[in-house]
């Protein structure tokens, strides 16, 4: 799926993941080495690979990478030839400037953005948007995939999404599984599964958490409601943020962490499971306020017309 690629020096790392932290809430699809390059893998291919698939590639430049030798610039020269293939108005590299920099001469070409500037953040979000690049809208495809719709019986599914957040040190983290596929690589979820026909949703949320990960939830609110309609079948996708949760004394740890871990919500691991991406996504931007479980009943008691996202 395309992404956005950012390209930075070692010694911006930090300003670099603000920036990242920022765009991910605006709703954008990024790669960062740091959260997408996985233990063993030949890194330098996994690059090579993230930048040809990319359909925007993020230039962060600051006097550590213009004079710096090495990856930032293989990155560039990568990018940049494959910018000479596109069409001579198609937009591709995007210099960022995170400091007062000399611009490279090969980037100069290249009208670019001061991200220290005044108004240089809201400058490339809107370039971005005007673009729309790397948007992430609803994957119907994705979806019935994740959820593995049959061709006949039922004609809807409730698919409940639990996130269970803890804060640790002052940073917000998020429980996520990794599944494996069959070609070595994977994708990330939240506690998930679908409710069972007039089965209460909190009921359903808590029993799918104790399954998943054998912990009880406690309080849970609401925080996302989504209504796709995929050929013949109304999806029905909740959002539950798990607010309080405990273990039971017998609670096997050793057999949950085996599977499950923390993840820090500002640098959340890709690529999400397509219904744990919206219900974050939802989280994150905070899209629901004071939605109520009554309210997300009613969708499956058909008694009001749900809201529709696209």
């Amino acid at each position: 799926m395309a992404h956005i690629f950012i390209s930075y020096a070692r010694e911006d790392r930090e300003q670099v993941l603000e920036l990242y932290r920022r765009l991910k809430l605006e709703g954008l699809r990024l790669w960062m080495d740091e959260f997408d390059i996985l233990p063993g893998q030949d890194w330098e291919a996994v690059i090579r690979s993230a930048i040809k698939n990319a359909n925007l590639f993020l230039a962060c430049l600051s006097n550590h990478s213009v004079h710096k030798r090495g990856v930032v610039q293989k990155e560039i020269k990568l990018a940049l030839d494959i910018l000479d293939e596109f069409p001579e108005n198609q937009v591709f590299v995007i210099p960022v400037c995170l400091g007062h920099c000399v611009i490279p001469e090969r980037l100069a070409k290249l009208h670019w953005i001061d991200l220290f500037a005044q108004g240089g953040y809201e400058k490339l979000v809107r370039s971005l948007s005007t673009l729309q690049i790397a948007q992430q809208p609803v994957d119907d495809d994705a979806l019935a995939l994740q959820l593995a719709l049959p061709s006949t019986g039922t004609q809807w599914i409730i698919h409940c999404n639990i996130l269970m957040i803890r804060v640790r040190q002052g940073q917000s983290q998020l429980l996520l599984k990794r599944i494996s596929s069959g070609d070595g690589s994977g994708s990330f979820t939240v506690p998930c599964g679908n409710c069972q026909f007039e089965e209460s949703l909190q009921h359903c949320a808590k029993q799918i958490l104790l399954k998943e990960t054998g912990a009880e939830l406690v309080e849970s609110r609401p925080i996302s409601l989504v209504v796709r309609r995929i050929q013949s079948w109304q999806i029905t996708l909740v959002g539950v943020l798990g607010e309080k949760f405990s273990f039971p004394r017998q609670f096997n740890a050793a057999v949950l962490w085996a599977q499950w871990g923390w993840y820090d919500v500002d640098h959340l691991p890709s690529p999400l499971l397509q219904a744990t991406e919206i219900a974050v996504r939802h989280y994150l931007k905070d899209e629901f306020s004071g939605l109520k479980w009554d309210e997300v009943q009613s969708v499956q008691d058909d008694l009001i017309q749900p809201r529709l996202f696209d």
